[in-house]
């Protein structure tokens, strides 16, 4: 595993085999080195929720990220889908300034416009985090979310890098560094509690 460390000595799982596999309350799954997903595809769907004190944890391995010409769009999944799991935390160990575990989009944006891994030949509504109904409790810090549509001059529209909807209570959204999206953060009330976010 380049550049990382939590990784060595453990068992290695693909991503289809992680969404295949639920979790329990208190597991702990790393992403290990630079996972390369093909256009529009989920990386990671989370089964299973954890509980208070005990949240299921997905950790970034140092230099560790999850990289596609564009992901799938908001109200789909994105990189990351926690379905309608509770008591998530997703743990880039970095901070404000970036430093941590990477979610990227490498070419999607505005027509014309220059991506990470060229012209941008992608033109949708890439997105990082999902979450959906029901979907309390997340942790998300220490991200660094970049890309998700790189815009030649402002829109309304593009990329989003965390999105959920429904009964959002609990969320913490922290220590991120979030560039070149739409909208940075998401979350949007369909009815229910709101507190807490």
């Amino acid at each position: 595993f380049s550049g990382g460390t939590a990784c060595k000595s453990q068992t290695a799982i693909t991503p289809s085999t992680f969404n295949g596999t639920t979790n329990s309350p208190g597991d702990v799954n790393y992403i290990c080195g630079t996972i390369t997903m093909p256009a529009n595809t989920t990386a990671l769907t989370v089964n299973g929720s954890g509980t208070s004190g005990n949240p299921i944890i997905i950790r970034f391995d140092s230099g560790a990220m999850l990289t596609s010409p564009e992901w799938p769009p908001d109200g789909t999944s994105g990189a990351i889908d926690l379905g309608g799991n509770s008591y998530i935390t997703i743990d880039g160990q970095g901070n404000s300034s970036g430093g941590g575990g990477i979610i990227e989009a490498t070419l999607n944006g505005d027509p014309g416009a220059t991506c990470l891994g060229g012209p941008c030949t992608y033109h949708g509504d890439s997105n990082a985090i999902e979450g959906s109904t029901n979907s309390t409790n997340i942790t998300v810090e220490g991200l660094s979310i970049i890309d998700m549509y790189v815009a030649t001059s402002p829109s309304p529209g593009g990329g989003t890098c965390i999105y959920s909807h429904g009964n959002i209570s609990g969320w913490v959204i922290q220590n991120n560094f979030m560039h070149d999206a739409g909208w940075c953060v998401s979350l949007q009330y369909d009815s229910g509690p709101s507190n807490g976010v």
